[in-house]
């Protein structure tokens, strides 16, 4: 378990993405297009924006995880991820933020540790502020 986890004691994304056998790609892609997953040749592979900051790649990887465990059977041979939200892509982001910034933990963070910065709270669970911002409100904290 220690092995899948950053210094900072999160899930490293891309070791368990590793242990699935799919292929992490980083490459420059359009600044609206996050990250996509594709089936070539046999091959899973998650393809992340190169442009993007190292926090949001990360946060892309694990919505493209989402797909990548709920649709691998069934999907197309490439599924993009966009700023156009469906259930489907609401439910991949659900999924992405309850596995890099769990609840319980943010709870932890905010109540027990008192780390009350949006920022220190990103940078704890290596993620975005604005992702951070939006898992904090989920679970009904207000944001200044």
């Amino acid at each position: 378990k220690e092995k899948l986890l950053t210094p900072n004691g999160n899930i490293d994304i891309e070791k368990v993405i590793n242990l699935l056998k799919i292929e992490i790609i980083k490459e420059p892609m359009s600044r609206e297009s996050a990250g996509k997953l594709e089936f070539i040749n046999n091959v899973w592979r998650i393809v992340v924006n190169s442009n993007h900051p190292p926090v949001r790649q990360r946060y892309t990887i694990a919505h493209e995880l989402y797909h990548y465990l709920n649709n691998r059977n069934k999907c197309e041979d490439i599924m993009y991820r966009s700023d156009l939200k469906d259930p489907i892509e609401y439910s991949a982001d659900a999924f992405a933020a309850e596995l890099l910034m769990p609840e319980k933990e943010v709870h932890f963070c905010i109540r027990t540790a008192k780390i009350h910065s949006l920022r220190k709270l990103a940078e704890h669970f290596e993620v975005s502020p604005l992702a951070m911002k939006y898992r904090i409100e989920s679970l009904g904290y207000l944001v200044e």
